[in-house]
């Protein structure tokens, strides 16, 4: 892999990153804090428009940063949810069965809603680095 092709790819080695430390630091801050572990969804949510927003500065590509944004939701929805689980996350529903059922749902809905969240980023990236950058680069000339 060459080094372009490799640094394309910077946007989701932070995004898994930032989640891994998300998810570590969020349990053991609601331990600490005796809140809700699920209150810190929208950290998540701003992980994944930041990973689609980047992923759209680099590349320009319409492409990339939904598919980026699938990829640290899917990491998110697995080895994040792993992470809660093994460091004992203060949720607030405990004592329910897992099932493969609510497993591959919620792999899926995350996988498909962090995609969209990507895609919201690389949107308002376009609209205001690319499109503001250009209109102020018209009233200069």
């Amino acid at each position: 892999m060459s080094k372009t092709n490799l640094s394309t790819l910077y946007p989701l080695i932070l995004g898994v990153l930032a989640t891994a430390v998300y998810d570590s630091l969020g349990v053991i801050v609601s331990e600490n804090w005796e809140f809700d572990y699920s209150l810190l969804k929208w950290g998540s949510y701003l992980i994944w428009v930041l990973v689609g927003g980047f992923t759209f500065y680099r590349t320009q590509s319409w492409f990339k940063p939904p598919l980026f944004g699938a990829a640290v939701g899917f990491f998110d929805s697995t080895v994040g949810w792993l992470i809660s689980i093994k460091m004992h996350a203060n949720v607030a529903i405990s004592d329910f069965e897992m099932t493969w059922e609510i497993l591959f749902y919620t792999i899926t809905y995350l996988t498909f809603k962090s995609a969209f969240y990507a895609l919201l980023g690389a949107v308002l990236t376009w609209l205001v680095i690319f499109k503001a950058d250009k209109k102020y680069l018209q009233r200069i000339d």
